[in-house]
Formats: structure tokens, sequence, C-alpha cells
């Protein structure tokens, strides 16, 4: 239940843009965590990128829900890796 795309759409609401419905009156304290968050997943993504990969290459990735939101989205916006559906390998 938590791969599917309803329920990380759901974390990537709950971890970046119901923080930024929280503050004080002159200052951003939610917008500035999810920021941090956000600075957090595209460094992990950075890293990601820079592994020397050649078109047989395989990547197995395994990390928590509210991350996959996250490197889905990158992933679907980059033409060099090629997300595949985990559901076809699991029972």
């Amino acid at each position: 239940m938590i791969n599917h795309d309803q329920y990380l759409d759901y974390l990537i609401a709950v971890n970046a843009d119901m923080l930024t419905h929280v503050g004080s009156e002159k200052d951003f304290e939610g917008a500035d965590e999810a920021a941090k968050y956000y600075k957090r997943n595209l460094r992990m993504f950075s890293n990601l990128n820079r592994i020397e990969l050649t078109l047989k290459d395989r990547m197995f990735i395994l990390m928590g829900a509210s991350h996959t939101a996250f490197f889905r989205d990158f992933i679907s916006r980059n033409s060099k890796f090629k997300m595949v559906d985990s559901f076809k390998y699991l029972d």
C-alpha cells in the first residue's frame, strides 16, 4: 500500500505542502522546514547522479516512503533513469 502513487502523493503533501501553512506572523518556520526536507531529497538525488552507470546497469534503491515520493518525481523528469514498477516483482 505504501508505494502506491496515491499514498506517495499524500506523503509529499504531509511532509512539504502542509508545512507551508505553519509559521509566525513575520517568519516562515514551516516553509523553512519544508525547504530543508526538499534540500535533503535533492542532495540524495544528486548523490545518485554521481554514480557512473552504463545502459546495462540496473539499480535498486531502498528508502523510506516519503523519500521515495520525491525520488519518483525527480526520476520521472530525468532522462538518465527509468523507474520500473516494483509491484511487477512483488507478490
